[in-house]
């Protein structure tokens, strides 16, 4: 059995001439000039509540309060209170570090090297976090890694980290859910209000991975957040792709600002958690 018809359309968003060569380009950010032919305007994402521009009731996807990730049964099953998660999570031998070294606020902000391996405490816990959590029987998300293409000459086009999307019993794609969330790693510092093209080029490379999945095949619509982090700033881009009007919008959160440790700004950890097995908002709020 064949797709709907609807679904051949589907392709003519990644097929625009001036796409293309801006993907393909060296540029790290979206031209102004890309984003005003598009009659495309970078609006406002509220990190705590999903809320667009700040209108509240907005939100397409609304991340997991903290309260419900803190009370996530640990290892043996058992559940914690809050507090004793929050100590857990902290200590200095914690399965899921999320502390630098003691040498972390000063030898690392210089030592180019040393920041790299301390970033990477930021995105491991971003890229494994499922794992460790116990999250997919809780939330119904589940977490899938890795998506890479590399050109003729070897060169990485994209790389995206890892990648969750709802799920019913049997692991299977939920159609009511409409949506994707992915992480991904770039070298390029973040500025706020600034789109980073490899922040464009993963909206599309999963709406197109995933709009022509069978349980999305009748959605009209797909929501795709992209979690970038780049050193140790992280942001939430997320887009509205329409299949129906070849159409995309763009919103960008607050830039996360984890410089000295994750610790020290916990409360956004545990909200940037949330991101990766978000609540969905009624469809009647993606206006």
């Amino acid at each position: 059995m064949g797709y709907p018809k609807q679904s051949l359309s589907r392709w003519q968003i990644f097929l625009q001439d001036t796409l293309v060569p801006l993907l393909t380009s060296r540029r790290t950010y979206v031209p102004d000039e890309f984003l005003q032919d598009r009659e495309i305007i970078l609006k406002s994402l509220d990190f705590e509540t999903g809320d667009i521009a700040g209108a509240v009731g907005t939100a397409r996807l609304v991340p997991r309060p903290a309260k419900t990730i803190l009370r996530i049964p640990g290892r043996d099953g058992e559940e914690e209170e809050e507090e004793e998660k929050r100590e857990r999570i902290q200590e200095e031998n914690a399965d899921i570090p999320i502390r630098g070294n003691a040498d972390w606020e000063e030898r690392e902000k210089k030592d180019q090297d040393a920041r790299f391996f301390g970033a990477m405490r930021v995105h491991d816990i971003a890229t494994s976090y499922a794992y460790g959590w116990g999250l997919r029987d809780q939330t119904m998300w589940n977490q899938s890694g890795f998506l890479r293409h590399y050109d003729s000459k070897g060169i990485p086009r994209y790389s995206i980290l890892t990648v969750c999307a709802p799920v019913k019993t049997g692991c299977q794609l939920d159609e009511t859910r409409p949506c994707i969330v992915g992480y991904q790693s770039d070298v390029t510092p973040l500025e706020d209000g600034r789109l980073l093209v490899s922040e464009l080029n993963a909206f599309l490379v999963l709406a197109s991975r995933y709009g022509e999945r069978p349980a999305y095949a009748d959605c009209d619509e797909l929501v795709i957040t992209v979690i970038t982090g780049s050193d140790r700033q992280v942001r939430i881009a997320q887009s509205r792709v329409n299949f129906v009007n070849n159409t995309f919008d763009v919103s960008l959160s607050r830039i996360l600002d984890f410089e000295t440790t994750i610790e020290k700004n916990f409360d956004d950890f545990i909200t940037l958690v949330g991101w990766f097995a978000c609540s969905v908002a009624p469809r009647t709020s993606w206006a």
